[in-house]
């Protein structure tokens, strides 16, 4: 690995970017990380699973990144070996060499589950705690006051310990008596609603963005030379669904969403030199439009591949209003970037569904900027070559708009020609 100039992978351990990274088992892996013949970085997409079987469904390198960074994702190998678990205990607490029989015991009851050992190798190293039996049974106490008054349910991605490791750090970091010590917990389920790596930290307040260094003394999240954060896709998936309550998602998803609005409303279709932004913003916007829906935040969107599906609206909702009005807005603007800008089909059309479905809930069936979703869920579709169900979209937005605007609006008569066509 230092000869192949992957040193950086060592700080990271055992996780980078969102995603799990090698064991020293991972014999094979070294094989994807250098792209063949010019020694540049690989660059993985978000599917990348390699072990010591080969290359899974979704796997191996898929391009590279001549930017000088690291890769945006990275290679996802299965559990620690106990020896390997053991050893990195003992690194990061070197006082428990001479226990090690307890070690074992502690590692074995993580699962030797990498995230899992490496953060409660961390709460011992910051808390100075004192044997290993000490944080399993503290581990144990946090598990029990999970399950307390809630059905929980085993998630397959992870083993049921993590989430009492995650909610360890956390409780610590809320107890302590720092300032921001608040504002720490925010930023986490702020950030627990957005992609996993490349984060910008200005999605969060100045208070927030200070309280980051508190999540990232825990093993939470990491800070890259950059000023991105990037948070492991499984510690999100812990706090989404078991340290956010149901009262505190409508403000997170709200003030993200007004953030996002502010940002992206910089982005201009027509200006190239604009284009960063919806870098930088749009696959962010997309993901916490996807937790909106599962959390049930926003109207029912159209189906994900049915344009001519019905939408459930739930017109009148005040306290929903704002934040559909919010999501109207960014997804209006990803919506573009990811068809004019990126290519990126589906997501356009998931962003422009999105819109229209809030659109309905807030102005009902016949509006002209509900014509203009339509429309744009047409432009996406014919780009998709579904001709069809893009006819069918643009015939629509041609009918709400003959009759909100009238026959001879240029709106209108640009609909009825997108339908002929």
């Amino acid at each position: 690995m230092k000869e192949a100039g992957l040193d950086w992978f060592y700080d990271a351990f055992p996780w980078a970017n969102g995603k799990s990274v090698i064991t020293t088992r991972a014999s094979e892996w070294a094989q994807d990380a250098v792209c063949r013949g010019d020694g540049v970085d690989t660059q993985w997409g978000d599917g990348t699973s390699v072990g010591s079987g080969g290359t899974e469904e979704g796997g191996g390198a898929q391009g590279c990144s001549r930017d000088g960074g690291r890769p945006s994702g990275s290679a996802q190998v299965g559990s620690f070996e106990e020896d390997e678990a053991y050893e990195w205990v003992t690194g990061k607490v070197p006082k428990w060499l001479a226990t090690a029989t307890s070690v074992l015991d502690l590692v074995r009851f993580l699962h030797c589950f990498p995230l899992a050992v490496a953060q409660a190798a961390e709460y011992a190293r910051i808390y100075h705690t004192g044997t290993p039996e000490e944080l399993q049974q503290e581990l144990v106490r946090t598990g029990l006051e999970l399950r307390k008054g809630r059905r929980m349910t085993q998630k397959d991605e992870y083993p049921e310990c993590f989430p009492a490791v995650v909610k360890l750090s956390l409780m610590k970091i809320l107890q302590s008596e720092e300032p921001d010590a608040e504002d720490a917990g925010h930023a986490l389920r702020k950030l627990a609603l957005v992609g996993t790596a490349a984060i910008p930290l200005d999605l969060l307040t100045p208070t927030e963005k200070k309280a980051v260094s508190h999540l990232q003394e825990h093993s939470l999240v990491t800070v890259d030379e950059r000023g991105s954060a990037a948070m492991h896709a499984l510690t999100q998936l812990v706090v989404r669904d078991q340290l956010t309550e149901r009262v505190q998602r409508p403000a997170l998803l709200a003030t993200l969403a007004s953030v996002l609005e502010v940002q992206l409303g910089k982005f201009d279709p027509d200006k190239p030199k604009t284009y960063f932004i919806g870098r930088r913003y749009a696959q962010h916007a997309s993901t916490l439009v996807q937790h909106a829906r599962e959390w049930g935040a926003l109207p029912a969107a159209l189906a994900r591949g049915g344009a001519g599906d019905s939408v459930a609206s739930g017109r009148g909702a005040d306290s929903s209003a704002g934040l559909w009005k919010s999501v109207v807005s960014f997804c209006d603007k990803c919506g573009s970037f990811f068809l004019m800008v990126s290519n990126q089909y589906q997501e356009a059309h998931c962003m422009y569904a999105a819109s229209l479905a809030c659109k309905v809930a807030l102005r009902g069936d016949d509006h002209p900027d509900v014509a203009a979703s339509k429309e744009n869920i047409g432009l996406v579709l014919k780009a998709m070559g579904k001709k069809s169900k893009a006819k069918q979209m643009f015939t629509e937005a041609a009918r709400i708009r003959r009759k909100v605007l009238g026959a001879d609006h240029p709106l209108t008569k640009k609909s009825e020609r997108l339908a002929a066509q």
